[in-house]
């Protein structure tokens, strides 16, 4: 299995301005680097949460479809699922039919299940031969992601602003 970042968020949780706000810097000359402060501070949360706050795409790879019903999809919330491809039997990349499967976005961890009388596709034996690329994210504006998740970022950026030496 494999998970690669697609397309990162468009916007940041948390703006220049509520950065300077919450660290009580009035020189604006330093939102830049507050900024780059906000992003690292981003990753960070979703690193340690697991969890995608702003809207962003995603690569998930498998060796092949599972022998169960559902494929969990990693980092939470899961807006949609983009397509399913695979490689064939002839090793042929092939866009697996959205009618052929159910995206569930509503558990804490988004999944796909196989429509009612129909079988995963067999693939080609070899690494990766299932690509699933999905959105995921909270939405695509800083309001859209909890409260609670926005001041961790604040509260990362203050320390990291603080200590920076």
């Amino acid at each position: 299995m494999g998970l690669v970042l697609l397309t990162a968020p468009a916007r940041e949780p948390v703006t220049g301005t509520e950065l300077l706000d919450h660290v009580r810097e009035l020189d604006t000359s330093q939102a830049g680097y507050l900024g780059d402060l906000g992003i690292a501070a981003r990753e960070q949360v979703e690193r340690d949460t697991g969890q995608a706050l702003i809207t962003q795409s995603w690569i998930f790879t498998l060796d092949a479809f599972p022998g169960c019903d559902i494929i969990p999809l990693p980092r939470p919330p899961l807006q949609s699922v983009t397509s399913i491809q695979y490689l064939d039997t002839n090793g042929v990349l092939t866009t697996w039919d959205a009618a052929n499967y159910v995206v569930d976005t509503t558990p804490v961890f988004g999944r796909i299940s196989r429509a009612y009388g129909i079988a995963w596709p067999v693939t080609y034996a070899v690494p990766t031969a299932v690509t699933i690329t999905f959105k995921a994210g909270f939405g695509d504006d800083p309001e859209d992601v909890p409260v609670s998740l926005r001041h961790a970022i604040k509260l990362l950026v203050a320390q990291w602003y603080e200590f920076r030496e």
